[in-house]
C-alpha cells in the first residue's frame, strides 16, 4: 500500500524483500522490478488478508500516470482496512465523487477515515482530484466515520492555495461559521 510519491524515492523500496506490498493492478511488476518479491495486485473492490487485518482496495477520483506508463492506464484507489470489528479508511488523494456514500453503505461503522485536502485551488483544473476543505467535511460525513484525520494539506506546494489556507478552513469548520465561499477559492 505504497504512495507514488514514496515510491518515486525509492526509500520504501529498501523494505522489499522483507515485506508484502499491496497495490493496484499491473503495479506489480513495477515493485517486482525494484526488488519486492511479494506483490499483491488488487482491482477494486477486491480484498486480501495480511496477519489478520482484511484491506479493501476502493475506487477513487483521480487521475493516474505513474512510472512513465501512459494517462489512466492503471487504477487510483483508496483502502479500507479490517481488524477485529474496527475499520479505518485511508482515501489517498482523491476528488470528490459519490464513491464515499457508497463505501458508508457497505462498510458501516468506519472508526477513522483519513481523507486528503489540499492542492485543490484553482478550482476549474482541480476539483477531479482534489478536494477543498467542505468537500472532504462531505466525504467524511457520507462514510459515516467517527474520527476525520485530514491528510496532505501543505505536503506537496502543487496548487494555488496557500500552504496554511486548510488549516485556517478547519478553524471555520469547527467554529461553525460559514466558511465555504472563503475556503473553496484560493485568496
Amino acid at each position: 500500500m505504497l504512495r507514488e510519491a514514496i515510491l518515486a524515492g525509492c526509500s520504501a523500496l529498501s523494505l522489499a524483500p522483507r515485506c508484502r506490498f499491496l497495490c493496484p493492478l499491473d503495479l506489480g511488476e513495477f515493485l517486482c522490478k525494484h526488488g519486492a518479491r511479494d506483490v499483491v495486485e488488487l482491482d477494486w473492490w477486491q480484498t486480501t488478508e495480511v496477519g489478520g487485518t482484511v484491506f479493501t482496495f476502493l475506487p477513487a477520483q483521480h487521475w493516474s500516470r505513474r512510472f512513465g506508463m501512459g494517462w489512466n492506464e492503471t487504477l487510483w484507489g483508496s483502502w479500507l482496512m479490517e481488524r477485529d470489528g474496527r475499520k479505518v479508511y485511508f482515501g489517498g488523494n482523491s476528488g470528490y465523487f459519490k464513491g464515499y456514500r457508497e463505501f458508508g453503505r457497505r462498510f458501516p461503522g468506519i472508526g477513522v477515515a483519513f481523507i486528503g485536502v489540499g492542492t485543490y485551488a484553482p478550482r476549474w483544473f482541480m476539483p477531479y482530484a482534489h478536494m477543498d476543505v467542505p468537500e472532504t467535511v462531505r466525504a467524511f460525513r457520507e462514510l459515516g466515520a467517527r474520527y476525520l484525520v485530514p491528510t496532505q494539506s501543505g505536503v506537496l506546494g502543487l496548487g494555488d492555495e496557500p500552504a496554511a489556507r486548510p488549516a485556517r478552513c478547519w478553524e471555520l469548520t469547527q467554529s461553525g461559521s460559514r466558511y465555504r465561499s472563503r475556503c473553496s477559492r484560493a485568496s
